[in-house]
């Protein structure tokens, strides 16, 4: 979908596209969406909880050893410590630029903290 241009409304930018193209886009995603369904009912493919659960262990492992205690490691990072520990529990992911933070901090690749990524 290629954008025609973009206008920027209270500080949010968007992209100007016709909308035959955005339905056939958004038909395409509902595609996506449902495929995503059936592998889960299948058992084929993981759920999105247990994949922030297992990155989360992830990056508690490898703070561990680097002996940082959570509240170092945000401090390090320039976020707070109750935002690192969410990201621990799995509750949500870090931003790619904290990804890449992270990967750099800990001495990891982005796929010792995100299988699969």
């Amino acid at each position: 979908m290629k954008s025609r241009g973009q206008l920027t409304i209270d500080g949010n930018d968007y992209a100007l596209v016709p909308m035959e193209e955005y339905l056939e886009w958004l038909e395409d995603q509902e595609d996506i969406e449902a495929a995503n369904q059936a592998k889960l009912e299948q058992g084929e493919a993981t759920p999105l909880g247990d994949l922030l659960a297992e990155s989360g262990n992830r990056i508690a492992h490898y703070r561990k050893l680097k002996n940082l205690n959570q509240s170092e490691l945000a401090k390090i990072l320039g976020v707070t410590q109750s935002h690192l520990s969410r990201w621990e529990s799995g509750s949500v992911a870090p931003n790619t630029a904290n990804i890449i933070a992270l990967t750099k901090t800990l001495d990891c690749q982005v796929t010792d903290l995100f299988p699969g990524a």
